[in-house]
């Protein structure tokens, strides 16, 4: 006999007033309907603001930065670690420091009357970076696949699921 019960998705505002006030915290459970409803409103937002160019610019990272706790706890509602997301973030720094640090060097050795066969040089980091984008893009889509995935029933090591909720024993002999 199941011991569940299933708790109705949440509707777009209620999505979005609970992602709000929890935009600080990293710990407990997100349902995915908490996730997508507030991942259309941040693409609503951008694609509104989206024409503005330096206040489109700060809105659009605001609103990233506030469904990162969002995300760290979408993927404990299937008991997958936060860090599954913060590692995206962490190599997202690395690549774009090396990114301008590749830039920088090759502007300089450039500069510098270096001999180098520079099309060799723009070879060998655009295969570089190539090789960067795919796995980052095969990463993306585990993490795609991730956010699909329904809330693991009852409670794990972040919280007590918060779409199945357990009967109690009265409520399950009747």
């Amino acid at each position: 006999m199941e011991r569940f019960k299933v708790i109705p998705s949440l509707t777009f505002v209620e999505a979005l007033k609970l992602a709000l006030n929890n935009t600080l915290l990293f710990k407990g459970r997100s349902r995915r309907s908490e996730y997508w409803w507030t991942m259309l409103a941040v693409f609503l937002v951008n694609v509104v603001f989206a024409f503005l160019p330096l206040l489109g610019w700060a809105i659009s990272i605001l609103a990233y930065i506030v469904t990162i706790p969002l995300t760290f706890r979408r993927l404990h509602d299937i008991g997958k670690s936060g860090w599954w997301f913060g590692i995206s973030i962490i190599m997202g720094i690395v690549v774009s420091c090396m990114l301008v640090y590749d830039c920088v060097l090759v502007g300089i050795n450039s500069h510098n009357g270096f001999d180098y066969d520079m099309d060799s040089v723009y070879a060998l980091l655009a295969g570089k970076y190539l090789l960067l984008f795919l796995c980052g893009a095969i990463y993306q889509i585990v993490l795609l696949v991730f956010m699909c995935i329904d809330s693991s029933k009852g409670s794990n090591k972040y919280g007590p699921s918060p779409k199945y909720v357990e009967y109690t024993e009265s409520e399950v002999l009747g």
